[in-house]
């Protein structure tokens, strides 16, 4: 018997306990395993800093539909990366120590990415309150990171109304509280409103979103609106996306991102795309999946960023999907620095010349069957004028295995 069928012969059993009836409750879940290697980081060989390991994900998931108007969802995961030593508490103080959990009598911990309840006022009108993911148009500014053996998730309270023109999302998240066991300073919160519409003809999608960002855990209070839009339209084997944010803080970023495609061969889905992308010096990246756009090296954030893309995609045998793209990335500013992934760190700022880096990026996946996958990704970022001025003058490299199941 298969586990999903003594999952399902476990719930059957447990229905008359907790009001569930058969056909009410659904189980699915995914697992990956991911080896990956990085080199040159830092983009000197001065300091060795080679890095590999191999991580795990796997997720469950639970629905529960108790009442037509009801939905419980709960999303328990397992992430492992394979031999790291893991912190536990002692039995005598409450104190954490680095312990062996591979081969040792420490286990790894179950965490839980998304548990939310979902309520159905009326027609077109729920209501969501717990731990969910927040996925919005090409997560440019709002994803939640699939690519991480964890992934991001969001405590908040939302509302979805959806209407003839389209669905309105009202959310507000907590994203540090302060104030649990003794007088804080505040809260940093997340809060938005992002709709979107419905679309006919080539017109594939349409949003606008306000999204602010509240943070009073810091000295002085910090205070970011952003307002954006995305449009992306497609007709007869052309594509383009265009997506455009205006931040009103103290020093009003912004950012920019475009792609136009073509599908030169349908028979194999060979599609050549272009793509130019901004962001100014002071803007706030917010909460992105930068994975999908700046590079599978993951070295550079949506700031004080420019430059463009070029890329060819294709499954020229069967169930091989094969993905090439260059990068060419530069400063917006050149009295600024370049920055890290996670848009705060940066890199140095000597020097006047605004080429960061380019990068080749080859991905190649093939599908075994519905529910197994293999991926490999290659990527070698050269450096450019304004690294070498900061004595980052050597290439750096990134590679990966995966195996993925869906189920």
């Amino acid at each position: 018997m298969s586990k999903q069928k003594y999952m399902s012969l476990a719930l059957a059993l447990l229905a008359p306990w907790v009001g569930l009836a058969e056909g009410e409750y659904q189980v699915k879940g995914s697992a990956r395993v991911r080896l990956e290697a990085r080199d040159n980081g830092d983009f000197s060989d001065a300091t060795k800093d080679y890095t590999d390991s191999t991580g795990s994900r796997f997720r469950l998931n639970f629905e529960f539909t108790p009442r037509e108007d009801l939905k419980v969802f709960f999303q328990p995961q397992f992430t492992k990366v394979w031999g790291q030593q893991e912190l536990n508490l002692t039995s005598a103080t409450p104190t954490a120590s680095a312990s062996d959990s591979s081969g040792a009598l420490n286990d790894t911990g179950l965490d839980v990415h998304q548990a939310y309840v979902q309520y159905s006022v009326a027609d077109g009108l729920d209501f969501t309150l717990g731990r969910s993911e927040l996925i919005y148009g090409d997560e440019l500014v709002i994803g939640a990171v699939g690519w991480s053996n964890v992934g991001r998730a969001f405590d908040l309270a939302m509302a979805s109304w959806t209407c003839d023109h389209g669905k309105f999302d009202f959310f507000t998240a907590n994203l540090v509280d302060a104030n649990i066991s003794t007088s804080g300073s505040g809260e940093k919160e997340f809060s938005g409103i992002y709709f979107t519409a419905k679309t006919s003809g080539a017109l594939t999608a349409a949003d606008l979103y306000v999204l602010q960002l509240d943070d009073a855990t810091i000295a002085p209070h910090s205070s970011v609106t952003s307002y954006g839009g995305r449009a992306k339209a497609s007709h007869e084997g052309a594509d383009f996306r265009i997506e455009v944010t205006a931040q009103n803080s103290q020093n009003n970023g912004s950012q920019f991102d475009a792609e136009a495609g073509y599908m030169v061969l349908q028979t194999s889905k060979v599609r050549v795309a272009a793509e130019y992308f901004q962001a100014s010096a002071d803007y706030n990246q917010l909460f992105p999946t930068a994975h999908k756009w700046l590079g599978i090296a993951d070295l550079f954030g949506r700031r004080n960023i420019k430059g463009y893309r070029a890329g060819v995609s294709g499954s020229p045998y069967g169930n091989v999907t094969l993905k090439l793209d260059y990068h060419v990335f530069q400063r917006t500013d050149v009295n600024a620095q370049a920055y890290a992934l996670n848009g705060t760190s940066g890199y140095g700022a000597i020097g006047d010349d605004s080429a960061i880096a380019n990068e080749w990026d080859l991905v190649a996946n093939y599908k075994v069957n519905d529910q197994l996958n293999l991926e490999a990704g290659y990527a070698t970022v050269s450096p450019g004028d304004y690294l070498k001025a900061n004595l980052k003058t050597d290439s750096a490299s990134f590679y990966y295995f995966q195996v993925s199941t869906q189920f």
